[in-house]
């Protein structure tokens, strides 16, 4: 099962990757890979079809809104999502897998569980929705703290072993949850040097502790190789998130498709003119407008599509030209980019005509191609 999950995985980060370097940098890496493929993972967890994650996360964007008076957008937005679900539960069994498969699985056992499928969609869409929300978010700022130090990327290349300690330091990092949701004192109580009166509001910004120089040295740094780290991304002790180790995995391959399928990563805007999201439960900026190109490893790694012309035609994924970029596969087997020159004078593909518009010929080495 793991083995299956992994290899789903790789293929849809490198198809994501693909479809966002087909339109060429700069590309939104937020909106173009850390949502679909945070989506995707919760799909393929929950056993939802991973067609169906722009309906689930079109809500998303009203179900985390912070606000202190109700709206009128909050219910619908809900009971959309929860009969979607519904549906998904009560699909023939043979459509069912994954976690709905197993809780449609309790009402129907020798000694079946009767929760209701209100109760059971509940579960479902608060499990997507904190899910998907919590690493889409998490994959934007990880990056972002990356982009910002790229000296990390330059070490992480071709040493996947220096991964996990990285994806620790980023987790230790992550700002991205609101840590300041307000609560109200029932009593007085003492809080180390401070009497907090009954009815006066605070927050505990619990994050905060991923920053003390009593547990971290040189805590406002990033630190790729540290070794001590316990930091509290996930919790910890009883209230320690059942799901820490899926969440890492995901990090760590979602990052490391980031960094060898987009080769030259960087921001495409300064960071201090980026837009952050307000009014919601996760910091995050709006977009993050990214350059690079696409990497050779994407091409290696993505499905190839035969034609819809010619279904049983075999294809071979020939050389890269010395363009450095990736084109569409053409029939004859060779990697096929843009070109909009004619005939070469020179070089290997000298007094070749060009084949039809915007296709490159094979080996073509013209200055002007590149």
């Amino acid at each position: 099962m793991r083995t299956k999950g992994c290899r789903a995985g790789c293929a849809t980060r490198y198809r994501l990757i693909d479809d966002l370097m087909a339109w060429g940098p700069p590309v939104d890496l937020r909106a173009g890979f850390a949502d679909p493929f945070a989506a995707a993972l919760h799909c393929k967890v929950l056993g939802v079809p991973s067609g169906d994650w722009p309906r689930l996360t079109s809500s998303l964007d009203i179900a985390f809104m912070a606000s202190a008076h109700p709206f009128g957008g909050v219910r619908p937005d809900w009971y959309k999502d929860a009969g979607y679900m519904a549906e998904r539960l009560n699909a023939p069994a043979s459509e069912r897998s994954g976690l709905l498969g197993q809780l449609a699985a309790l009402r129907e056992g020798p000694e079946p569980v009767c929760p209701t499928d209100g109760t059971l969609a509940a579960v479902a869409v608060s499990l997507f929705g904190a899910g998907a929300v919590s690493t889409s978010a998490f994959l934007a700022m990880a990056v972002l703290a990356l982009l910002r130090h790229p000296e990390p990327i330059g070490r992480l290349r071709g040493r996947p072993e220096r991964t996990g300690r990285t994806v620790d330091e980023l987790l230790r990092r992550n700002l991205s949850a609101a840590d300041g949701v307000r609560r109200v004192a029932l009593a007085d109580v003492h809080l180390g040097d401070v009497l907090v009166r009954r009815g006066e509001r605070g927050s505990r910004p619990r994050r905060g502790a991923d920053f003390d120089p009593g547990a971290f040295e040189a805590p406002g740094g990033l630190n790729p190789g540290r070794g001590h780290n316990p930091c509290l991304a996930f919790g910890g002790g009883r209230h320690l998130c059942p799901a820490s180790a899926l969440g890492r995995v995901h990090a760590e391959t979602a990052l490391t498709a980031s960094w060898t399928g987009m080769p030259g990563l960087g921001l495409a805007v300064p960071a201090e003119r980026l837009v952050w999201r307000t009014g919601f439960l996760r910091r995050l900026p709006e977009r993050l407008p990214c350059s690079g190109r696409r990497g050779a490893v994407c091409a290696l790694r993505a499905p190839v599509r035969t034609p819809r012309s010619a279904p049983d035609t075999p294809l071979r994924v020939g050389r890269v030209g010395r363009v450095g970029r990736v084109g569409r596969v053409s029939r004859v087997g060779r990697v096929s980019g843009r070109c909009r020159c004619g005939p070469a004078s020179s070089g290997p593909a000298a007094g070749r005509p060009r084949g039809r518009a915007g296709r490159r010929r094979p080996g073509c080495g013209r200055a002007a191609c590149r």
